[in-house]
């Protein structure tokens, strides 16, 4: 049911129409034709109380449409992704542990891809967070930027750049949303990419701007992480911090335009 609130939102889905998935549903064990107004609610307040979230309805030509409150998929993958960091010894993953709250029944892989789905669907905060940044640049609230977009050819990659500087140095700042960690826990880092070869310039970035060697990508653009591990990389369980998120982008924009400036 929670699989199928989170698919919904924030459309949401009639209890019709999860009384027509429930008649397939190998968890409906007494073969119910429907599912009963009274299990609906009970099942409500079960998965409200169980994730932490709030099940909203909202009444559309007098038919209810029910899906989770968006702003609480982040409490849930926090409080799974907390779970994990806890068990960290028996090195849980996000899937094991959605497996042992369903108190180690066995499922199928198909289900296994439903819960990997959830997974994925409740943390979108971590892309919410990136279309953020790229709106605060394009519209001036970024000191030193003026332009943001995803990146074409890396998923989950955004660039941040001022566009004077920009056609200096063909250089901008890169932030990847990594949501693979092996910790449990979203990981971002930042970068200076520059799309230009000269050599000369690279060993000029990495000297003025205290970056660590390049490392080519994607073709033709060179990657430079700062050498500062509080500029490179940060880490949080559910919602990021957005001030430190945008304070970083900032001080490196900072260098980078200086440098941009005085090239």
């Amino acid at each position: 049911m929670m699989n199928e609130l989170i698919s919904a939102s924030p459309v949401g889905i009639t209890r019709e129409e999860l009384s027509r998935k429930w008649i397939t549903s190998r968890f409906n064990d007494k073969k119910e034709p429907e599912l009963p107004e009274r299990t609906f609610f009970r099942l409500r307040k079960l998965l409200e109380d169980l994730f932490e979230v709030e099940i909203i309805s909202r009444a559309v030509g007098g038919v209810n449409y029910y899906s989770v409150e968006q702003t609480d998929y982040s409490v849930f993958l926090g409080m799974l992704c907390g779970l994990v960091s806890d068990n960290s010894k028996r090195n849980l993953s996000l899937k094991d542990l959605m497996l042992q709250v369903l108190n180690d029944v066995e499922i199928t892989e198909e289900e296994k891809r439903m819960l990997d789905d959830i997974s994925f669907k409740i943390g979108k905060e971590a892309y919410e967070c990136g279309r953020w940044l790229i709106n605060e640049a394009e519209e001036g609230r970024i000191e030193g930027a003026d332009r943001g977009q995803w990146a074409e050819h890396r998923k989950y990659h955004l660039c941040i750049w001022l566009e004077e500087e920009y056609q200096r140095l063909k250089s901008w700042v890169g932030v990847h949303i990594n949501r693979k960690a092996s910790d449990g826990r979203v990981e971002v880092r930042f970068y200076v990419v520059c799309e230009s070869q000269d050599e000369d310039l690279h060993a000029l970035l990495m000297e003025k701007l205290h970056l660590l060697p390049g490392e080519k990508r994607e073709g033709d653009y060179w990657w430079f992480a700062p050498k500062d591990e509080a500029l490179r990389q940060m880490k949080y369980v559910s919602v990021p911090d957005r001030h430190a998120l945008q304070a970083r982008v900032e001080t490196l924009l900072s260098g980078l335009n200086q440098f941009a400036a005085s090239f």
